[in-house]
């Protein structure tokens, strides 16, 4: 798209806006935290509760999923039709987002590891070796 907007021969803020809005903020950082969002949904949600809701909890985070999507495809499009410092605050709110997203994955595998160590070490005992 970006490249049928430059040989269309479109103003520069319009590729710019376009390529802010719709390939970094909605195409990037946006898909980025749906894909987290709906991972932690299926590791929190997608299990068995009973024989009758399956179906339903699949269905409630497909649709929170497409919900998500829709509405941050509205906002990418309100916002490149208004601006290019929209378009650019949009980017910098989904990259923020991102860049939480990924802090707290990393944050939470640290804690992990290091709640892991802890008991490694709590089973070998005391070491006699170190004075």
């Amino acid at each position: 798209c970006i490249t049928s907007l430059f040989i269309g021969k479109a103003p520069v803020e319009t590729i710019v806006t376009h390529l802010i809005g719709y390939t970094f903020a909605s195409s990037l950082f946006w898909f980025f935290a749906l894909l987290t969002l709906v991972i932690y949904l299926c590791d929190r949600w997608a299990f068995p509760l009973c024989k009758d809701w399956d179906h339903l909890t699949t269905l409630v985070i497909f649709l929170v999923l497409v919900a998500s999507f829709y509405g941050g495809s509205i906002i990418t499009t309100l916002a490149c039709a208004r601006s290019i410092w929209s378009a650019l605050a949009w980017c910098v709110c989904t990259a923020l987002v991102a860049a939480v997203l990924i802090l707290r994955k990393r944050l939470v595998e640290s804690r992990r590891i290091a709640r892991t160590l802890r008991k490694d070490a709590d089973l070998d005992g005391p070491d006699d070796r170190c004075p």
